[in-house]
Parts: structure tokens; C-alpha cells; sequence
């Protein structure tokens, strides 16, 4: 009765496993992400319109035009839109000169404008998933003291991602102002997603809005229960001025 037992656990294990692999990359799917009437202004000046999508997870847009397909990276994009019908809004990116950290150099990145006022923009940039992975072999001691092993791997994959909301200055300054981490950890047995949040310099708040302004835009969001530190509440308080 206890091999039986522990076949039946075996095929279990294997019977998760093999649905866990079935979803596994299902957060980098690009099928995904719909498509959305917009149009593209190339780095040469030429402007294409058609259907647009913006593959954040790899920072890629794409374009359609009956036959005419394409896709671009930042580097041979000035600026481009589209409307989300997920989000239902027009959505308006920028590429823009910031320095690459990883590789000490400046490059272009796409920054989406969040908010656009008359002297300053508050803009945000996603920075390509980064995936891990780490695989263990699960075992047990049994009664006699020798260690069973079930011969099964068990892999973990996580994936992150992060935001950063900068306010863009008249002169061109980029500076941080949130940072908005997303984790999403691939089991074999479930998923966990955890959402983080970290405030690089509140102070930049001083630096582009009056008191008045600061003080209108706190009772906002007291009012209506909206965080500085969540990216949607922050639009909307943004949207309150």
C-alpha cells in the first residue's frame, strides 16, 4: 500500500508540473496585448497610421497596415499613440535620451506621458521582465533513514518588472519620483504575484507644484482614499488639479 501511495503522489506531482508548464511564459504571451488604432512618428519624420501595439515586457512596438507589418524599437521611433481599449484612453509615448545604469551609457528609452502640463510633463518608463529561475528535486528521509527522492524537479520562475514615474523639465531633466516593482513567481503548485512600491524623492513634488497646489491635490486624495504611492491613484489625484 505505501508504493502505491507514493505513486499516486508522483503522479500528482508530475500532473501539476505539466499544467505549470502549459502556463508558465503565459505572462510574456504577446498575444496578449491587443492592438489599438494609432499611428507612428519614425526618427526620419515619416508617420505611419494604422494598428499599433506596445510590448512592454520587451519594449517593442509593432504596426499593421493591411499587408505592411513592422516593429521598432526606441531607437527608430520619435514618438508614437494609440488607444487602449483595455484602459479606454489614448495612450501617447515619447523616446527619449536617459542614461542606460546597467551599461553606463545614454540610449533612448519609451516614456509614456502620464500627465502634461504646461511647463513640466509627468512621465513613466517600464523597463524590459527580467526572468529567474531556480530548480530544486524535492526528497524525504524514509523510516529505515534512507533518503527517497520522488526523481521530480520542481522549477520556479520568477518575473519582474518595474516602473519608474519621472516629471520631465523644460530644460529636459528626467527625475525619479516612484518606483513601482511587479513579481510574479511561476510554481509548479501555484503562482504569487506581489506588487511593490517605493517613493525615490518626494521633494520633487515642491520642485513643480505650489503649496497651494500640494495642499489641494493632499485633500484630493484624502477625499476620494487614493494613494501618492500607487501609479493609478497618483494619476488620478494628477487629474484632480
Amino acid at each position: 500500500m505505501r508504493y502505491i501511495f507514493i505513486l499516486s503522489v508522483l503522479l500528482s506531482v508530475a500532473t501539476n508540473q505539466l499544467f505549470g508548464q502549459e502556463k508558465k511564459f503565459e505572462e510574456l504571451n504577446p498575444d496578449l496585448i491587443e492592438w489599438g488604432e494609432g499611428s507612428i512618428l519614425l526618427a526620419s519624420g515619416e508617420e505611419l497610421k494604422g494598428m499599433v501595439r506596445f510590448n512592454d515586457k520587451i519594449g517593442i512596438v509593432s504596426y499593421e497596415s493591411g499587408s505592411i507589418s513592422h516593429s521598432y524599437g526606441p531607437r527608430s521611433i520619435a514618438a508614437f499613440e494609440f488607444y487602449d481599449e483595455k484602459l479606454q484612453r489614448q495612450r501617447v509615448f515619447y523616446s527619449l535620451e536617459f542614461e542606460d545604469k546597467k551599461a553606463g551609457i545614454k540610449r533612448p528609452f519609451f516614456f509614456e506621458v502620464l500627465r502634461d502640463f504646461k511647463t513640466f510633463a509627468v512621465i513613466s518608463k517600464v523597463d524590459p521582465v527580467e526572468i529567474s529561475e531556480k530548480t530544486t528535486s524535492p526528497g524525504t528521509f524514509m523510516g529505515n533513514g534512507v533518503y527517497f527522492s520522488t526523481g521530480v524537479t520542481n522549477t520556479t520562475i520568477k518575473i519582474t518588472q518595474t516602473e519608474t514615474i519621472y516629471f520631465l523639465g523644460e530644460k529636459g531633466d528626467i527625475e525619479p519620483y516612484l518606483k513601482l516593482i511587479r513579481k510574479v513567481v511561476d510554481r509548479s503548485w501555484y503562482d504569487r504575484e506581489v506588487k511593490k512600491s517605493k517613493m525615490l524623492d518626494d521633494d520633487v513634488l515642491k520642485k513643480y507644484f505650489s503649496e497651494a497646489e500640494i495642499q489641494k491635490m493632499l485633500d484630493f486624495s484624502q477625499k476620494n482614499k487614493l494613494q501618492f504611492e500607487v501609479k493609478e491613484d497618483f494619476v488620478k489625484i494628477l487629474a484632480g488639479l
